[in-house]
């Protein structure tokens, strides 16, 4: 199931859907920052900040493989890499 949705779409969602889609995008968010802290011992805390306020689920999916894939946090914040989205 795809959940890459624009505003017009949420904003017509029922109130149970915009309440799944919002854990959702919380849940990838969380596992995000987790694979950070657990590849290179620590989130910086503009990156978390960063990461906090990404709200797009397609953008969140795209970031959790740059940290996947990344060998070291250094190549994660260069450009290309979170600055990269």
């Amino acid at each position: 199931m795809s959940y890459n949705i624009t505003y017009k779409k949420f904003s017509k969602m029922t109130l149970t859907e915009k309440w799944k889609m919002e854990g959702i995008i919380g849940a990838k968010k969380e596992d995000i920052l987790k694979l950070i802290n657990l590849k290179f011992e620590r989130v910086p805390e503009g990156l978390e900040k960063l990461i906090s306020g990404i709200n797009d689920l397609e953008e969140l999916d795209k970031l959790f493989t740059k940290v996947f894939l990344a060998n070291s946090l250094e190549e994660l914040l260069r450009d290309g890499g979170i600055n990269g989205l």
